[in-house]
């Protein structure tokens, strides 16, 4: 039993051959430094060090681990305790890390329902987090597969890095992920159920995803808001374009979150992956 009187597992079983269980050692967390290190590069995002990660898994947070069947270390969840604006606790989570070597196999996933479970055990009833809201896998996973919702657009959240989020302002949507909520089915099966409120084409010569046109002035209860299939690939080819994802999608999210409307869910159906906006009743 914790302190605090619930029942908090030191490992969750729920599926798969890797295990999934709060960090136990030194070395372990400072496994956890060197796969940051590995993902985000020495500069860049990553960074969070061994005593604040103990720290926070000693004081109502924690930091689970993925390790395979040989031991190693394939990925890592890490969370801290706090409150919303309600003043009612939830856990904030930092950051969810999975090693190139084991992605594809559901491991973000898993990290994400061991959170859920041993934050339900505390009473614990909301998650929220950050991610980049041109990040395909991260927008299919938090919102699609998890069910989360955003309210909240943050543009160059963290500031500027040299690594991975290079090139880029770290612009960010909020998710809440409200724990006794289950998925929904999802309506949306298809972007044309929705209104579009920028219209992308095929570069003619790149083929890469480019925005042609926005509309700021859609009065429609479900919105569709794409975005490239590929962050990385766009600021690979073409730096510059990417910026421009950035740009405007920037300002189509800060004036129809701003409005009321709420990110509910994340297609990937029809040309282009993107968001289900939709304007919460009167």
């Amino acid at each position: 039993m914790s302190k605090t009187g619930f029942r908090t597992p030191s490992a969750v079983s729920i599926g798969g051959t890797t295990t999934i269980r709060r960090l136990e050692s030194i070395d372990e967390y400072r496994q956890c430094e060197k796969l940051q290190e590995q993902i985000w590069g020495p500069a860049d995002i990553g960074g969070n060090r061994v005593v604040a990660m103990l720290t926070a898994q000693e004081n109502g947070g924690h930091v689970f681990g993925a390790f395979a069947e040989s031991g190693e270390l394939a990925g890592f969840a890490y969370s801290f305790a706090g409150y919303g604006p309600d003043r009612r606790p939830r856990l904030c989570s930092i950051m969810i890390a999975v090693d190139e070597r084991f992605r594809g196999q559901g491991l973000g996933y898993r990290l994400k329902q061991a959170q859920r479970h041993d934050s339900l055990a505390k009473g614990i009833e909301v998650i929220t987090w950050t991610f980049d809201p041109l990040q395909r896998v991260n927008a299919a996973l938090n919102i699609r597969r998890l069910g989360a919702i955003a309210r909240t657009y943050r543009a160059n959240l963290y500031g500027n890095f040299t690594g991975l989020n290079s090139g880029l302002d770290t612009d960010r949507l909020v998710v809440e992920w409200w724990l006794r909520r289950h998925p929904r089915p999802s309506r949306w099966h298809a972007p044309s159920l929705a209104t579009p409120i920028c219209q992308v084409i095929a570069d003619p010569r790149s083929g890469l995803p480019r925005i042609a046109s926005t509309d700021h002035d859609v009065d429609s209860d479900t919105l569709f808001l794409p975005i490239p299939p590929s962050l990385a690939e766009l600021k690979r080819v073409d730096l510059a374009l990417a910026q421009d994802w950035r740009a405007r999608t920037r300002e189509l999210f800060g004036d129809y979150l701003g409005r009321g409307y709420v990110v509910v869910d994340f297609l990937t159906a029809g040309s282009w992956p993107g968001y289900v906006l939709r304007r919460p009743p009167c």
